[in-house]
């Protein structure tokens, strides 16, 4: 079951729990309607149609206030859905289609504060389970490289270098979903956070900075522990072979 199928399932529910049910006419009805933006990198168009301009991108997460519904819905790929005019905490107003929204009756700004943080915390404990294991850094040619990562299901996290296990850096880490980080409080061998991007079922981190850039394979279950320095120890013995055959050469 993938991330996004499991946050759906946890609004559903999280609505019913908070007794939300979605009015036709917003118009109509007797208290403020709240929203909860479900995709990262939401389009907040200037009018109710996919191709009218784009006034911002909104993240995953981001609370807003639903002023108005359009009269019709509209068809986008294989979805069909009503668009949602907002209002953001900022001021920015704008269209939002419906599949990257979850509607949301509430009394006040607390009310919808505390089912965000609720969103937010469902959100990062199901993620912690897919990233959780044994990531090994490895260059721009998919050569493992020095450093180890090992992330576990309760957020905690070990950072170290090749054969030294240990020496590791422990600590927490925490995520940040508007900005796709990962954060290491107490710092790790690499000494960077981590940018994550979801593919599929699975993710992938890599580090963005102006620093040297690099990514972090998952060893799967069940691998040897010396898998990563067995291919490294490969690695330079064939880049020792190369060098001697070119030097050869040029005898």
């Amino acid at each position: 079951m993938t991330i996004r199928f499991k946050l759906a399932a946890f609004v559903f529910c999280a609505l019913l729990f908070h007794g939300c049910e979605a009015a036709q006419d917003s118009k109509s009805s007797d208290y403020k309607r709240g929203g909860i933006i479900t995709e990262n990198n939401t389009a907040l168009r200037i009018s109710p149609l996919v191709f009218s301009g784009v006034v911002s991108r909104l993240e995953k997460g981001l609370p807003a206030e639903v002023t108005e519904r359009s009269a019709e819905k509209s068809r986008i790929a294989r979805t069909t859905d009503y668009w949602y005019h907002v209002k953001l905490q900022n001021g920015i107003t704008g269209w939002v289609y419906g599949q990257n929204l979850r509607l949301v009756d509430i009394k006040n700004h607390k009310q919808l504060n505390n089912l965000i943080s609720e969103f937010k915390e469902f959100e990062e404990g199901g993620f912690a389970k897919v990233v959780a294991g044994k990531w090994w850094s490895v260059n721009a040619f998919g050569d493992f490289t020095e450093h180890a990562l090992e992330l576990y299901e309760d957020n905690k996290y070990k950072s170290y270098y090749k054969g030294r296990e240990k020496n590791p850096i422990e600590g927490e880490f925490r995520v940040d979903f508007n900005k796709n980080d990962i954060i290491f409080p107490k710092g790790t061998t690499f000494k960077q956070n981590l940018k994550f991007a979801e593919r599929g079922d699975s993710y992938i981190l890599y580090t963005q900075s102006d620093e040297k850039e690099m990514s972090f394979k998952k060893i799967r279950e069940g691998a040897e522990e010396n898998v990563p320095e067995q291919q490294q120890e490969q690695q330079e013995q064939e880049q020792q072979q190369d060098a001697q055959q070119e030097k050869d050469e040029n005898q």
